[in-house]
């Protein structure tokens, strides 16, 4: 990719134990969580996060910035690695630097629903369109957002841009609408995975049931 001036990767943790990331130079890095996963892998939780603390702690440039939810799941162990690494952190949500307020739900031309509101940064206050309702999908897009603002990039041009953004095929993806029901596909590697987002009443709206498929 070359003349490229950014690019975007997922340290999978899988890719950060076995050392793939040892040459890269991270300038933001993103967490939205550290749960429980891979334990087949890792063999216990303590090992599981601390492989994924490396791309903090190691691979982060010190003069770089860590991006999470204020309610990331253990995310005072990342707040205690961006300290360590001497890091800029950026919080997004609720009591953070990046929020989404005054959010009400619109519906688009071809009946998807959509979330329009005022997105909060420092004491900026930009007009914003999210292409989706679901709130893990929305997180995902007011981090990605973040991250390309820690970056540099301009607040307003960010928030204009976040209504173009096209949701990834397969990951809470609506595949039809009947009857005040809503059927949406993921294709998370396990059910499990899914159970929250599953037993969630409305994960597509206020007034819509939903059911969730996975594979």
């Amino acid at each position: 990719m070359l003349g490229e001036e950014a690019i975007t990767l997922e340290a999978f943790v899988g890719t950060l134990k076995d050392g793939l990331y040892e040459h890269v130079e991270v300038d933001v890095a993103v967490c939205t969580g550290l749960e429980s996963d891979h334990l087949e892998v890792h063999g216990s939780l303590e090992a599981y996060w601390g492989a994924k603390l490396q791309l903090f702690e190691e691979h982060l440039r010190p003069d770089g910035a860590v991006v999470l939810a204020t309610d990331c799941a253990q995310g005072e162990l990342v707040r205690d690695a961006a300290a360590r690494r001497g890091a800029r952190l950026v919080t997004v949500g609720p009591g953070g630097d990046v929020v989404l307020e005054e959010v009400e739900e619109v519906a688009a031309a071809d009946g998807a629903m959509r979330l329009e509101g005022v997105l909060r940064v420092g004491s900026q206050r930009l007009p914003v369109l999210l292409p989706t309702v679901h709130a893990v999908a929305v997180t995902n897009l007011l981090l990605a957002a973040s991250a390309v603002i820690a970056l540099g990039a301009g607040p307003g041009t960010v928030a204009e841009a976040l209504a173009g953004v096209a949701p990834p095929p397969g990951r809470l993806e609506v595949i039809g609408r009947r009857g005040g029901v809503t059927a949406m596909v993921d294709t998370a590697h396990s059910g499990r995975r899914t159970i929250p987002l599953a037993s969630t009443k409305n994960p597509a709206g206020p007034e819509t049931s939903g059911v969730i498929l996975w594979s």
